[in-house]
């Protein structure tokens, strides 16, 4: 015994993604020394440990110490899942009840729980010391766990946001909460996971030679003029355009060597950099499992803890990865709410916010978009004018329209349709629960999964892998199986040939298709930020010039509070501030 738990010692790894195949056996459980950890050790296929074990995080309290009365993170899950829901008021609704115990038993049966709990401790402890977080961010908003632990502030069932795009039980990819964090205050939360787990490092990047980089680069070294690379890489956009373009050749022949060496270059590392959201921490001194280096902060001449490999290779070593990205629209939004607070007495609870204003939707059809979140780039506000949204949904669809070559393709169609210029039509009318909201067009992953579950007959499962592959396009063998699964399933309801073209679509526009829980939880975003320009418009464009320091952006706003009859005072050596002020009805330089 004490022989195992020596070699035990030497191989604990917090969290590892290096979960066990269906199939493997527990041979052995045991407690440390100390008996603070929980300890399994699997043999793989009968003959030999697999390389990575699953080290069990000790919850604590709000306070940071261990309880010491507690020793299943599976049960600790459950429990404040269900404290979470109860909070919400959705405790006695059985779908939600339903949902979550369903989630719940894949997250234990893939031993996920032991994460949720970490980066439900650190939202929920930055939330308490009033630093700004956002709603979601990716796959994670599709889950009711995290909403019932906080962890996002958006409703999956509400939204018909599916759990399956962020966890496939039958994938052993480790689950990806992504957050983003005010920027102003992501240092404190990094702070927090240093004093709560101690063994805490950023992740390094690796810049690679690629596509025009690599010709700008070999022309610098030798010595092109500056202006024939810039007239020649105007004409392309890959490496292989500018090695076949017609448009190119001219410079090739002049210039050989730049193909010659940038042939060899490509693909190899050309620099290095900090992750800008990804952490990972562990229980033992990271050095034992990755090597490590100090690298100077962003901004800052302190030197920061990196692990000297990149994100995949972080997880395949098995440390747990936190991505926490700092955001400037949250400092925004958290300085606007504080000075609502200080000028009108009145406390904005944004989740609480109508999210069917009908005003605040106006002013965006309308095109006055400067300063809210992702709206305000001249493409997205192009769309909103072209679209005129008149509701979340249709704030959302902008969200996923927007993506380059989306609006030429599926966008035009949900344009015609929105506006009564084409028919709303159906494959089936199966799939009008969940296309009837962007009038039967297919805009989502989910939308994607669900006409494979719902018409084509197979399982949750098989269709997050259909999404997976269609967007890919990775295994040819295993595309051809599903398409013939899904043609099979769908010809129940619908003509073979129907299916056919269905499928057909599904892969035209797999580049354009976008993750709906990502449009839910950014769209919220962008409403809240419309909200309160149109209600506060003199709180939030003090929060905006406060927060932005590029001069054009910072000159935009400028003349945005202008046409909204802000009046905005020069620097004043009497009555200036450090930073902009408000100053009355109007906004003071600092």
């Amino acid at each position: 015994m004490k022989k195992n738990l020596l070699l035990l010692s030497l191989i604990l790894v917090f969290v590892s993604k290096g979960i066990c195949q269906e199939g493997d056996k527990v041979i052995g459980k045991w407690l440390t020394a100390d008996k603070k950890a929980h300890i399994e050790i699997y043999k793989c296929d009968g003959k030999k440990y697999c390389g990575k074990i699953v080290w069990l995080a000790e919850p604590k309290d709000e306070n940071g110490k261990e309880k010491t009365d507690v020793h299943n993170p599976d049960k600790e899950l459950a429990k404040v899942a269900l404290e979470g829901l109860v909070e919400r008021g959705l405790s006695e609704n059985q779908e939600y009840l339903d949902r979550l115990e369903e989630e719940l038993q894949i997250i234990k049966d893939k031993k996920f729980a032991p994460y949720f709990l970490v980066v439900s401790n650190m939202i929920n402890w930055a939330k308490k010391e009033e630093i700004m977080v956002g709603p979601g961010r990716g796959s994670s908003a599709g889950s009711l766990v995290c909403y019932a632990l906080k962890i996002t502030d958006i409703d999956p069932i509400e939204h018909n946001l599916l759990f399956f795009r962020f966890i496939n039980p039958e994938r052993n990819d480790f689950p990806d909460i992504d957050t983003d964090i005010q920027d102003s205050r992501r240092d404190e939360v990094k702070d927090y996971l240093v004093r709560q787990y101690r063994h805490v490092a950023s992740i390094a990047t690796f810049l690679q030679f690629k596509d025009k980089g690599v010709v700008r680069d070999v022309a610098r070294v030798l010595n092109i003029p500056l202006t024939d690379v810039n007239k020649v890489l105007k004409m392309v956009d890959t490496w292989d355009e500018y090695c076949t373009s017609k448009s190119t050749r001219e410079f090739r022949e002049k210039y050989p060597e730049v193909e010659k060496y940038g042939d060899q270059l490509r693909g190899r590392i050309r620099g290095t950099g900090i992750h800008a959201a990804g952490v990972v921490t562990s229980k033992d001194p990271i050095f034992r499992y990755a090597p490590m280096e100090t690298r100077s902060a962003p901004g800052s001449d302190e030197r920061i803890p990196v692990v000297g490999v990149d994100m995949e290779e972080a997880e395949r070593i098995g440390l747990i990865k936190i991505d926490a990205l700092g955001l400037k629209t949250l400092s925004v939004i958290q300085d606007a709410v504080a000075m609502i607070k200080e000028n009108h007495y009145k406390d904005i609870d944004l989740e609480s916010l109508d999210l069917a204003d009908s005003k605040v939707y106006e002013m965006l059809s309308d095109g006055y978009t400067k300063g809210v979140f992702q709206c305000e780039a001249t493409p997205y506000t192009n769309l909103l004018v072209k679209m005129g949204v008149k509701y979340f949904n249709e704030l959302a669809a902008s969200n996923a329209l927007v993506r380059p070559g989306a609006m030429n393709t599926i966008g035009k169609d949900y344009i015609a349709r929105k506006h009564g210029k084409q028919n709303v039509s159906y494959s089936h009318q199966i799939m009008k629960p969940f296309t009837e909201d962007t009038y039967g067009c297919i805009l989502y992953q989910e939308q994607v999964m669900q006409a494979c579950v719902h018409l084509g007959q197979m399982s949750m499962s098989e269709a997050d892998k259909v999404r997976k592959i269609i967007g890919k396009k990775k295994d040819a063998k295993e595309f051809d199986v599903f398409k013939d699964k899904f043609v099979s399933g769908a010809s129940a309801y619908i003509s073979p040939n129907d299916a056919k073209d269905l499928w057909h679509d599904f892969e035209a526009h797999a580049g354009y298709s976008f993750n709906k829980s990502h449009a839910v939880a950014y769209s919220t975003l962008s409403y809240w930020t419309a909200w309160l320009k149109y209600y506060y418009p003199l709180e939030f464009m003090f929060a905006l010039l406060k927060n932005e320091k590029d001069k054009d952006n910072r000159t935009g706003y400028l003349i945005e509070a202008k046409r909204m009859g802000i009046p905005v005072k020069l620097p004043h050596i009497n009555d200036s501030d450090f930073d902009f002020k408000i100053e009355g009805k109007g906004i003071r330089f600092g």
